[in-house]
């Protein structure tokens, strides 16, 4: 029997391309504390059988949320799960982001528009007049399918087409595969031009609290802050507002969050959301020395009160 069942999925245990769980596992066993590595996808595995379980990558609900949905509350009738299947199902689409922005959180102004629209890119335009804007899928991850336009850009009604109608596809320098990624509900954000020159700082909460956070530098020509498109990555010491930015987009949640990430433009006078990950959040343990040991801390204090 394991105390802690770590969570992956079937492509990125194919793949072989998460760095992080391995240092996770080790600090764990460093404070007797077992573990076990899954993937959502096995359905033999006994969820009964262990004290907590804690998604690490799984990536792959972006093909199937609906389907991960059920999967996480069904782990929870045997277990606790973490995040929460709760948690969860609020951060799985990027509605969130409306609603933080409702609730008076900085963010970029942005609007919804559901994959059934019978209206074509020209007329939502005409609604909300961005001269320079990003489109992206309320279901992905990894920046995927996101891209940047102008009005008069030849590729814009292709692009958004194949957001909500028609899939898309993604090849990565990773693999020789090309990734089939299906239509859903989109959104259009004005562009913050500020993420050239500023990057994107990811705070980490654990357990509520402030952990650490790293910067990210989007490659030269690019604008997506995310290291499979090249971005640098460094140590940051972010602003007490940017602390309470996070902590204040937390508190829109209404659930308790063991594990979370803002991803945030480092802009003046306040910091504007980009996103917030609460599903399987990459937390850049070997770019901040020490953070993987205030994870496993936080694992073993919840595991000491379980006993």
């Amino acid at each position: 029997m394991s105390d802690v069942i770590l969570v992956s999925c079937d492509l990125i245990e194919e793949l072989k391309i998460d760095t992080e769980t391995a240092l996770l596992k080790e600090a764990l066993a460093k404070r007797g504390i077992r573990t076990k590595l899954v993937t959502w996808e096995d359905n033999s595995v006994k969820w009964g059988e262990t004290t907590l379980a804690i998604n690490r990558v799984v990536s792959s609900y972006v093909f199937n949320p609906e389907k991960f949905i059920e999967w996480s509350k069904k782990v929870e009738k045997n277990t606790i799960l973490w995040n929460s299947s709760q948690v969860i199902e609020w951060n799985i689409h990027k509605k969130y982001l409306i609603e933080l922005f409702d609730s008076g959180i900085p963010v970029p102004e942005l609007h919804f528009i559901p994959k059934n629209t019978s209206k074509n890119i020209a007329e939502i335009l005409d609604e909300f007049p961005f001269d320079d804007f990003v489109l992206k899928p309320c279901v992905c991850n990894g920046s995927i399918g996101l891209r940047r336009f102008q009005p008069d850009s030849t590729e814009l009604e292709s692009h958004f087409r194949n957001l909500i109608k028609n899939g898309y596809q993604q090849d990565f320098e990773f693999t020789d595969r090309v990734f089939e990624y299906p239509p859903g509900d989109i959104l259009i954000q004005r562009y913050v031009p500020e993420i050239k020159t500023h990057g994107e700082a990811s705070l980490f909460y654990f357990g509520g609290g402030f952990s650490h956070a790293v910067l990210k530098k989007p490659k030269s020509g690019d604008f997506r802050a995310h290291t499979i498109w090249g971005a640098a990555v460094d140590h940051y010491i972010p602003s007490t507002k940017e602390i309470e930015v996070g902590l204040d987009s937390l508190n829109i949640v209404g659930h308790p969050i063991e594990f979370a990430r803002i991803d945030m433009i480092p802009t003046k006078p306040v910091p504007l959301i980009i996103e917030v990950e609460l599903i399987d959040p990459f937390f850049f343990f070997e770019f901040a020395a020490g953070t993987v040991d205030l994870y496993a801390d936080h694992v073993q204090n919840f595991l000491r009160e379980r006993q």
